[in-house]
């Protein structure tokens, strides 16, 4: 691509792909661990509902702190 409109541009042909990759990422980051194969069906429903939500960030927040993933996450402290 070729400066920011152009990636502006492509971001939005591909908006579910980088959705779903920015979802894994905020997933993984608040679980403080990589994320299994056993995580993929979360990602996918914190996508959809984040879609339902005209793909809010806070949507997207919101439904990482509901999961199961998140509200069962285990600490070493």
């Amino acid at each position: 691509f070729d400066g920011p409109a152009e990636f502006k541009r492509q971001l939005l042909l591909q908006k579910n792909r980088f959705l779903r990759g920015f979802t894994e990422k905020l997933l993984s980051y608040a679980l403080c661990r990589d994320l299994e194969y056993f995580d993929e069906r979360a990602v996918g429903k914190i996508v959809q509902a984040a879609a339902q939500d005209d793909d809010r960030l806070s949507r997207i927040l919101v439904e990482i702190v509901k999961s199961d993933q998140f509200r069962k996450v285990r600490t070493t402290h």
